[in-house]
């Protein structure tokens, strides 16, 4: 039985879900190989616009399934594939080239959060408690996962966050800069209000924003300035391009087609 679904509306939202409720949405294998492929199946796709992530049953996602590892840590190769997965995972929600968003409510600690760290914007309800707990474990926190946390929350913040292990409040996260709306309603409802101002806007400028975005904030400028050209003269020789023109001679709106 899949633990991940996607659904695209006509607007061009896709709504990637994680539903494991009876984990509070934590990840087996399974979960983020699900996952890792739900984001490729949105990022090939000619008509999402935007990607909302979000979890079914009240939780956003409590990281890791720690028992369904402890099980099988003393397997090697399972270990070892765990690793892979997971960091396929992540590369892929990072390849996105449309906005994403987190719709955060209940639990978002551990991978959950680092989940939501790599979404362009964090919505939350008023449930929503969110925290990495390593140090409450005995684990470190991946280098590349800390770099994106402080990029996100600076240096003071994340020391905090690591450091005391705890779980913070909508209010209290959105203090620190990591949630960018606290929603007195559901969170999914205020998620697809963010998305609306951005469907209409041209894919391909999007697609080279997150680019930029994404590699300032994992500190990788350097290393991806080859493919951010392309993407920004793929922009710039493009058919929206053209109609960007002529929309602004005719004044009217534009019609973007993503070509």
């Amino acid at each position: 039985m899949s633990s991940v679904s996607i659904d695209a509306d006509a607007a061009g939202i896709a709504t990637i879900t994680i539903n494991r409720p009876h984990k509070r949405n934590a990840c087996d294998l399974q979960t983020w190989s699900e996952l890792a492929e739900a984001f490729v199946e949105a990022a090939v796709s000619k008509h999402v616009r935007a990607v909302i992530l979000t979890g079914g049953g009240g939780h956003f996602c409590a990281g890791n399934d720690i028992s369904a590892t402890a099980a099988m840590s003393a397997d090697p190769d399972f270990m070892a594939q765990r690793a892979a997965t997971v960091e396929r995972c992540f590369r892929n929600l990072r390849a996105l080239r449309v906005p994403a968003i987190a719709a955060i409510q209940g639990a978002c600690v551990g991978g959950g959060c680092t989940l939501a760290s790599y979404c362009d914007f964090r919505v939350a309800d008023t449930t929503a408690r969110i925290g990495i707990t390593v140090a409450s474990q005995s684990l470190g926190y991946p280098t590349a996962h800390l770099v994106r946390l402080i990029s996100t929350i600076g240096l003071a913040a994340a020391r905090r966050w690591i450091y005391g292990a705890g779980l913070f409040d909508a209010q209290s996260a959105a203090r620190d800069g990591f949630i960018d709306c606290v929603t007195q309603s559901a969170a999914m409802d205020e998620a697809l209000r963010m998305a609306q101002p951005m469907l209409d806007k041209a894919p391909l400028s999007i697609a080279v924003s997150r680019a930029q975005f994404d590699a300032i904030a994992n500190q990788e400028l350097a290393m991806s300035l080859d493919e951010i050209d392309m993407l920004m003269n793929k922009a710039g020789a493009s058919k929206d391009r053209e109609e960007a023109i002529v929309a602004f001679l005719e004044k009217r709106k534009p019609r973007f087609s993503g070509y």
